[in-house]
C-alpha cells in the first residue's frame, strides 16, 4: 500500500445547507431547483471554498506535494480539490511545473441515495411506500439500502476494494491524496480499519466521530514515533477545518492512532454478532 493516504471530505455545499436547515424545521431550501439538480453538480458554499482553502494550507504545511492526486468526478469534490490549491512554486532553475495533476475516479463518487437523495427527511419517514425502508434505516445503517441507492456495505465491498487495489498495484510506498465524500471515508475506514458490524454501528452514532466539511483523514505507514514503515497502513490521523465566516476558520489536528484490527478465536466467533436482546 502507499506510504501516505490521505483522504478529504468536500468542503460544504448546497445539498448540505439544504438538509441541515431541514433538520432544524426549515425546508424552504427544497425549491424545484434543488430536487431537479443531479446531486452531482451541487456547487460549495462560500464557506465551503473558505473550508478548502483551510485545509489545504495546513496539507502544504505537512506534505511536500503527493504521488498522485485523486478526485471524485462530483462537481462538490473537483472544485474543493481546486480550493485546496495545493500547487508549489515552480522550480526557476528547472522550470519544473508543479502544478497537481489530477485523476478523477468514479469509485470515488458519493454514496448512491437513490430515490431520496434530494427529498426531505419527514417526507421519507412519512410517504407509506418508503415506511419500511426508512425503519431499516434505523436499525440496520450499515447493510441499509435507500430504495434505488447503495448500502455502506456495497460501497465498501465494491469501490473502496477497487480503489485500493488501484493503490496497491501502482503506488505501494508512494504518497496518494484523494478528495472524495463522507460516506465513501466511512466505508474506507470499514475496509482499512476491519470494523465489525456493531463498531460501525458504534462509532457512527457517536457525534464525535462525525466527518466534517473538509476534515482530512490521513492513514500512514510510517510509525509517528519512530518514523519506521509497517507492512500497513497503522496509523489514524483526523483534522478539520473550524470556525465560520465570522471568526474565520483554523485546522483542528487529532492525535495519531494505532489501527489495533479485532480478531476472534474460533470458541468465541459465534457470540460476535449477538443482539443482546435477542440472547
Amino acid at each position: 500500500m502507499p506510504n501516505d493516504l490521505v483522504l478529504v471530505r468536500h468542503g460544504e455545499a448546497e445539498g448540505n445547507v439544504v438538509r441541515e436547515q431541514a433538520r432544524q424545521g426549515d425546508e424552504s431550501g427544497y425549491t424545484e431547483r434543488f430536487v431537479t439538480t443531479p446531486g452531482r453538480r451541487w456547487q460549495l458554499t462560500a464557506d465551503g471554498r473558505e473550508q478548502a482553502r483551510c485545509a489545504g494550507a495546513w496539507i502544504r504545511t505537512v506534505f511536500d506535494g503527493f504521488d498522485r492526486y485523486y478526485a471524485s468526478p462530483f462537481t462538490r469534490t473537483t472544485q474543493t480539490a481546486t480550493w485546496l490549491a495545493l500547487s508549489r512554486p515552480a522550480d526557476d532553475r528547472q522550470g519544473e511545473d508543479r502544478r497537481p495533476r489530477w485523476y478523477l475516479n468514479r469509485s470515488l463518487r458519493e454514496r448512491d441515495w437513490g430515490d431520496v437523495g434530494s427529498i426531505p427527511r419527514k417526507e421519507f419517514t412519512d410517504r407509506p411506500e418508503y415506511a419500511l425502508n426508512a425503519r431499516r434505516q434505523r436499525t440496520d445503517p450499515l447493510y441499509w439500502v435507500p430504495p434505488g441507492g447503495e448500502s455502506i456495505a456495497q460501497v465498501a465491498e465494491n469501490r473502496v476494494r477497487n480503489f485500493l487495489d488501484t493503490l496497491h498495484r501502482e503506488l505501494a510506498g508512494r504518497r496518494v491524496l484523494a478528495v472524495t465524500h463522507g460516506e465513501f471515508i466511512w466505508a474506507t475506514r470499514l475496509v482499512l480499519e476491519r470494523l465489525d458490524d456493531d463498531e460501525f454501528v458504534r462509532l457512527t452514532d457517536d457525534d464525535g466521530q462525525r466527518i466534517g466539511n473538509c476534515e482530512i483523514v490521513h492513514y500512514t505507514r510510517r510509525d509517528p514515533g519512530s518514523g519506521a514503515i509497517s507492512d500497513r497502513l497503522e496509523w489514524l490521523r483526523r483534522s478539520r477545518p473550524i470556525g465560520d465566516h465570522r471568526t474565520g476558520w483554523r485546522m483542528q489536528v487529532d492525535d495519531w492512532q494505532r489501527i489495533e484490527y479485532r480478531l476472534y478465536l474460533g470458541d468465541t466467533l459465534a457470540d460476535a454478532d449477538t443482539d443482546p436482546e435477542c440472547s
